[in-house]
């Protein structure tokens, strides 16, 4: 009979959540090997589906989900341009408007000597392999659990 209102400041003009997504699709695209193909698919569909889900469900306007995918991909590029550039020598910025400009980066930055490679441990993958079995087959039984629940046979046999 009365309905309460969600009262929220207002003053969003930036979108959090599409600039986590963003990001993490970003850092998943750079830094994964090419052949893994369905990780990268997989990271932009998510990605697409959540700011989907953002603009659906009222959270935002549209210009703040617009804003943080500008901002979160043009940072992530400067960045890496700047680290690609290898800018950094010896420690010391050879441009000391970077130095002003950007002293975390230049802090950050300051002993790396060449690119890192883009290599994944293979134990890495194997555990990623290892759990996602794992949780398809903890719902595998899960379903049939739930179908013995329900009623539903799950042995059919023809004769």
């Amino acid at each position: 009979w009365y309905q309460r209102r969600v009262e929220t400041c207002g003053d969003l003009m930036f979108s959090g959540h599409t600039a986590s997504l963003a990001t993490l699709n970003l850092f998943i695209n750079e830094y994964s090997p090419i052949k893994h193909h369905w990780i990268h698919t997989t990271s932009y569909s998510i990605t697409i589906f959540g700011i989907f889900f953002i603009l659906a469900a009222h959270a935002h306007y549209t210009i703040d989900v617009i804003i943080a995918l500008i901002v979160s991909v043009r940072l992530f590029l400067y960045y890496h341009t700047m680290a690609n550039n290898l800018l950094m020598g010896e420690g010391q910025p050879k441009d000391r408007r970077m130095l002003s400009w950007f002293p975390v980066f230049c802090f950050l930055e300051s002993n790396v000597r060449y690119r890192v490679p883009n290599v994944i441990d293979p134990r890495l993958m194997k555990s990623i392999e290892i759990g996602w079995r794992w949780i398809l087959r903890y719902y595998r039984n899960a379903g049939r659990e739930l179908m013995k629940f329900y009623g539903f046979e799950t042995n059919c046999t023809v004769s």
